[in-house]
């Protein structure tokens, strides 16, 4: 099948989404050379400095990432689009490209990301495998598996990892203490003073750059 149809059957698209111009034009990738719809370590590199107290470099950790949501969503996106075949404490480039383009707003297609996972498998052990159980069951129902092969006659497969308490508390996402809950925002850090400005005058940056987009609520990835 082609890449609509598998985003409809996956069930990450609907017919009308998928006729849209920007299903063929959106990003798809993040690249070490410059490719049509995709970014490169540019962008990725001005993405992380504004949500990460550490630099970009070849190995990036979710904890130095300031808003435990957005460290939530990268462990999730490993499991559930990405399949990471780094550590559980790292995040890759495509992770970062579809957490870049939720932030800022930005249109992307995720069909072809879940498809270049599906075609690369599993990888770096079984901490690093992807949670393909729903999508095959989707993919089964839609394209009609389900009603030739009966699901009670068909070998289950395993189950789905949970994220438990400890695992978010280590990853620096719920707190330590009772009542459990979201970990604090870091605040950035301490912007330089521009010129003819006294430097009492500059606060810690709390609002985004020209180039960055508020951290509204409305705009965080769903659930």
């Amino acid at each position: 099948m082609n890449m609509a149809r598998f985003a409809i059957v996956s069930g990450l698209y609907t017919e009308e989404q998928v006729k849209r111009p920007e299903f063929v034009t959106c990003l798809r990738g993040a690249y070490t050379k410059p490719r049509d719809y995709g970014v490169g370590a540019t962008e990725l590199k001005e993405f992380w400095s504004a949500i990460s107290d550490h630099p970009f470099a070849t190995t990036n950790l979710i904890t130095s990432v300031r808003n435990p949501v957005y460290r939530y969503v990268l462990n999730i996106l490993s499991t559930t689009l990405v399949g990471r075949k780094s550590g559980e404490n790292k995040a890759n480039w495509i992770e970062l490209l579809i957490m870049m383009c939720r932030v800022q707003n930005r249109e992307m297609n995720l069909a072809t990301v879940l498809a270049d996972s599906f075609s690369r498998g599993r990888r770096g052990g079984h901490r690093a495998g992807l949670d393909m159980g729903p999508y095959i069951t989707r993919i089964a129902t839609n394209l009609g598996v389900l009603d030739k092969y009966l699901p009670e006659f068909l070998h289950e497969g395993p189950k789905t990892a949970t994220f438990g308490l400890k695992k978010l508390q280590q990853a620096g996402i719920v707190s330590w203490q009772e009542p459990y809950g979201w970990e604090p925002i870091r605040q950035g850090p301490q912007v330089q003073p521009p010129e003819g400005h006294p430097a009492e005058d500059v606060m810690i940056q709390i609002e985004p750059t020209h180039r960055q987009r508020p951290p509204y609520r409305h705009e965080l990835p769903a659930r």
